[in-house]
């Protein structure tokens, strides 16, 4: 059986956006974590608290993730570098 840890991440990961938002602080943990909670409580057929979900989420590894706005300026660098070539002395900085 998972750990509500893993678990917790799980469901995090499948909200990639959510994911982004909470590594930028832009997200109430309390309110996600009231969204999630019947979820885990369904899964562990027990109750849970808020408290300790809000806990676990604090503690998820943010800064293992790459960030989606990383990822697109990587994406848009490589496109540009396959168009123009590599020897180009600029890159994407305005995202």
């Amino acid at each position: 059986m998972k750990s509500l840890n893993q678990q917790i991440q799980e469901i995090i990961d499948t909200m990639p956006f959510v994911r982004e938002s909470l590594s930028e602080g832009l997200i109430n943990t309390s309110a996600l974590a009231r969204k999630i909670k019947p979820l885990l409580e369904n899964a562990n057929q027990k109750t849970i608290k808020d408290s300790t979900i809000i806990m676990s989420i604090s503690r998820l590894p943010f800064s293992k993730q790459q960030s989606i706005q990383s990822k697109i300026k990587k994406v848009i660098n490589n496109f540009l570098d396959f168009i123009f070539g590599h020897n180009r002395s600029w890159s994407i900085y305005f995202i």
